[in-house]
């Protein structure tokens, strides 16, 4: 075989180290890349975690500080030691426009939840959230003195909150059923419900 010439032989020689630093520039490109958008959707992911916990804890926190709130403006009315009067109507109206403003809000929340985790995760009257709306419209009824067993399904929220056996009777469950203990049950299911957001799989980002 005939001597190449000496600028094909040195353009031969260096062709394979253009070709596998072009090759490696590529891959490392692609890698970069791919790091780049897995980190760009992880901090995306996170903010909406973020997001969604600090939107159910105002929603769940405002109204259970409200209904506290009209606890203890109610006491003395509940005593015997005052009288119904204006202050007494004030404040019936305003926990029944707070309370049930954050029932929807409430709802718009589980239904953006179902969204994100989907339906396996937040699955209606068993999924964590949906419990604690249930936790806080028993304790409104509690202090407004409408906890009976034929209102707005007490049953079924009950049972729901884990306070009543489906054999259990009604009437015999609300004799032991205080606020203390559905506050309780309030504190449970939001630390689950914030729990579930923080960990499970995010389905649309």
């Amino acid at each position: 075989m005939a001597d190449r010439p000496i600028p094909e032989e040195l353009l031969i020689q260096s062709a394979g180290p253009v070709v596998t630093a072009v090759v490696g520039t590529l891959v490392i490109g692609l890698l970069a890349q791919r790091i780049t958008r897995r980190t760009q959707t992880r901090r995306e992911e996170l903010a909406l975690r973020q997001q969604l916990v600090s939107e159910l804890v105002e929603v769940a926190g405002s109204a259970a500080v409200a209904l506290r709130l009209f606890e203890r403006v109610t006491q003395d009315y509940k005593s015997g030691e005052r009288s119904p009067d204006e202050r007494l109507t004030k404040a019936c109206d305003t926990i029944e426009a707070d309370h049930y403003g954050s029932r929807v809000r409430g709802w718009v929340l589980e239904r953006r939840l179902a969204i994100y985790f989907g339906r396996r995760e937040i699955n209606g009257r068993s999924s964590p959230w949906h419990r604690t709306l249930d936790t806080l419209h028993l304790l409104f009824l509690i202090e407004t003195g409408r906890l009976f067993s034929c209102e707005e399904n007490v049953s079924n929220m009950l049972e729901d909150i884990e306070c009543k056996s489906p054999e259990e009777d009604v009437e015999a469950v609300l004799k032991k059923v205080s606020s203390e203990i559905v506050r309780r049950k309030y504190n449970e299911f939001l630390e689950r419900t914030i729990h579930l957001v923080l960990t499970a799989k995010i389905l649309i980002p």
